[in-house]
Order: C-alpha cells, then sequence, then structure tokens
C-alpha cells in the first residue's frame, strides 16, 4: 500500500470503534508491499452487492500491508450455505493461514470450520457469528445488529412524530431473511426499540395524571411498566402492554415479512403493503436488496416522501434513492473496516498475540443532512478519495 492510500485507510478507521487496536498493527502507509506471508481466505454471503465489495478491498489492502495473499470468493446469494461449505473446504486444500468468513448461517458451517481449526487455519467472522464454535471462531467483527435496528427505529419516529403534523400509522418491516442472524437481530432491535421509545413518550404524558381516575383505570400490566420505568419482561403483560401502547400512539407494527435477499421479492411484498394498509406511514429494510425492493415499491406507487423509507447499508443505487427523496435515510455499516480488521486480526493471532473476542465496527444514520460531510463520504464510498 502507498503512502497516499495508508493516509486514506487511517482516516477510515477513524470512524470505528477498533481505531486504536487498528493503529497498534502498525505497518500502514508502507511505501513497499511486504513479503509473503502465505495465503488468507476471505469468503463473503452474496453477489452483485457493493457492501462485500468493500469487505473486499479492506482484506486486500490489509494483506498487501503485511504480506499476505488474499482469495477471495463470495456465495451467489446469501441461502447458499453449501457453496460457503465449499469455499471453506477448498480454502483448507490450499493451505491457507486464516479464514475471514461471513457465515450464512450460524450453525450450518460449524462442522467444516472446526476441520480447518483442526488444521491450524485461523478463524474470523464478520458481519455476522457462528454460534458454539467459543474455541474454534477467534474474533468476531462486525456491527452490533441490534443497535442498528435500535438506531433505525429513533430515526424513524423523529419522521413521524417531528414536526407540525405527526404521522400515525402502520409500520412495515421487510426483513431479507427469516433464517439471516443479521436480518432476524435487526427486526428484534427496531420493534424493541420502537416500542420503548412510545412507553418513554406516553410515560411523559401519564407523569401528569398519576393518582387520577384515568391513572388509576390502567391495566395493572401498564401500571408496573409505569412503577419500574421499563417495559415487562414476561411475555403475557409485555404483550398486553405493547398493545395498549401501540394503539394509544395510533401506531401498529406490522408482521415483519422476509424477502430471501431478492430485490424483486422485497419489492413484491413492499407493494403488498401499500396496497393492504392504506395507514402505511414507515417501511424499514434490513439490507441491501430490502431496501432497494422498498423503493422500488415507493417509487412505483407514487408515495416518495409520503412513506417514512430508513434502509440499510450504502450501494449506489440506495444514495441516489436517498438524494430523490424516496428514501428517507439509512443504516450504513463499515465493511471496509471489517474486512481491513479481519485479515490484521487474523495475522495478529498467527503471531500469537490477544485477539479480542468481539469488535464492533459501528454504525452512522446517513440522511440528506449529513451525506455531504467528508467523513459520512468516506464512508460511503471509500473508493471515491483513492
Amino acid at each position: 500500500m502507498n503512502r497516499k492510500t495508508g493516509s486514506i485507510l487511517k482516516r477510515v478507521l477513524a470512524g470505528s470503534l477498533a481505531l486504536t487496536t487498528a493503529f497498534a498493527f502498525g505497518g500502514c502507509g508502507s511505501s513497499d508491499k511486504a513479503k509473503s506471508n502465505g495465503k488468507i481466505a476471505v469468503i463473503c454471503k452474496a453477489q452483485g452487492v457493493s457492501f462485500w465489495d468493500y469487505v473486499k478491498m479492506g482484506a486486500e489492502d490489509a494483506g498487501e500491508e503485511i504480506g499476505y495473499d488474499i482469495i477471495y470468493n463470495c456465495a451467489s446469494q446469501e441461502s447458499s450455505i453449501d457453496e460457503q461449505i465449499g469455499f471453506i473446504k477448498q480454502a483448507i486444500d490450499q493451505d491457507v493461514k486464516a479464514i475471514i468468513v461471513a457465515p450464512n448461517s450460524t450453525t450450518e458451517l460449524n462442522t467444516v470450520l472446526k476441520q480447518a481449526d483442526q488444521k491450524g487455519i485461523k478463524v474470523v467472522t464478520v458481519n455476522s457469528d457462528v454460534a458454539d464454535l467459543d474455541d474454534e471462531r477467534l474474533c468476531c467483527i462486525s456491527s452490533d445488529n441490534v443497535s442498528c435496528g435500535n438506531i433505525a427505529a429513533r430515526e424513524a419516529l423523529k419522521k413521524l412524530t417531528g414536526g407540525d403534523a405527526p404521522k400515525a400509522g402502520s409500520i412495515g418491516i421487510v426483513g431479507h431473511g427469516a433464517r439471516s442472524s443479521t436480518s432476524l437481530e435487526r427486526i428484534k432491535g427496531f420493534q424493541d426499540e420502537f416500542l420503548y421509545r412510545v412507553f418513554v413518550n406516553w410515560r411523559k404524558a401519564m407523569a401528569e395524571t398519576e393518582g387520577d381516575a384515568t391513572f388509576d383505570a390502567l391495566p395493572q400490566s401498564l401500571k408496573d411498566a409505569y412503577d419500574a420505568n421499563a417495559l415487562p419482561s414476561e411475555t403475557v403483560p409485555y404483550a398486553e402492554v405493547r398493545s395498549i401502547l401501540l394503539e394509544g400512539a395510533g401506531m401498529n407494527l406490522l408482521e415483519p415479512v422476509n424477502c430471501d435477499n431478492d430485490r424483486e421479492t422485497a419489492k413484491q411484498q413492499a407493494a403488498d403493503l401499500i396496497k393492504n394498509n392504506s395507514d402505511l406511514v414507515c417501511l424499514f429494510s434490513t439490507n441491501t436488496n430490502a431496501t432497494l425492493g422498498v423503493c422500488d415499491a415507493v417509487k412505483e406507487a407514487g408515495k416518495a416522501g409520503d412513506i417514512v423509507v430508513i434502509g440499510f447499508n450504502s450501494d449506489e443505487a440506495e444514495i441516489e434513492y436517498l438524494k430523490t427523496s424516496v428514501l428517507t435515510g439509512t443504516v450504513v455499516q463499515a465493511p471496509y473496516n471489517m474486512g481491513y480488521l479481519g485479515v490484521r486480526y487474523a495475522n495478529r493471532a498467527l503471531e500469537d498475540d490477544t485477539v479480542p473476542d468481539q469488535i464492533d465496527t459501528g454504525a452512522t444514520y446517513v440522511s440528506m443532512s449529513n451525506i455531504e460531510e467528508p467523513d459520512v463520504k468516506l464512508l460511503l464510498d471509500p473508493r471515491s478519495v483513492l
């Protein structure tokens, strides 16, 4: 990596929670390519999405800095688990030193990843994690997907409840996979935070009526929630409180649908949500293809600006939808950092250095209000400044 690229990389990593550890690695800005230390396999989730191009870019830059040849493969789609298993077996046969994988399943890659570990190959996950591999999987480098869903819910409510004419109505959710851990976690984060914010607003309003007839008439579950300043943890009272709070706020969280990471499916699902819910005021989508499909449907229905659309990631087509007011805002991760730090931490493990179990690469909400900020522009497209 040349000095210019190294300087840029430092700026990219400056937005990450991994900043101090990244610079502790050293080597950034070297003008000569390091000697070859072997091969590292990088295996991603789905072709045709720029997110994985940035993961690849980060991994290749780190590999160039510290002397690893990067063998990159990407599954055709997020449901292609067997394809990823094949890539891992191939990597084992190629005697790689480490495997960096964005797993399409939390458990179905475990057998082959254990085989890699038994061969002395270091295993690092990015974007999402595997389960029940505490000894074999060294480190997971990703955004906190529940927190990302929290961010989306807060921004959605700001749009719905802010201004002179707050919007009440139904909120639709288009996930990218019924078995995808990232989709499920983002949906959970959105739903939980949305309800919590509605609860906070309700509690503020109820503070003026505590002890009068209005408060006394509340169901016990809601009184208990008020007194505890927290939503119930038990299923039955939680469901009762959820129903009452959302109805009181004029909001309805519709049952999520899943598009299996297919843009056309997401478009049809969003179109159905628009058609079947005349009061639809918001759509949340959990990855690039889900977001693009939702935006396609909103544009086609002539609802741009009428429906709040909160998306995920930063494909060029998503940014165009943002600029034309179809997409209200999007939660943007740091895929370059995931790839770069994946290689760097794999190298640390190979050198018998301590490696943290989890690294949160963070997320940023991007809308037209901050899209021209230098750090945001760099996050959206690291290549734009090379």
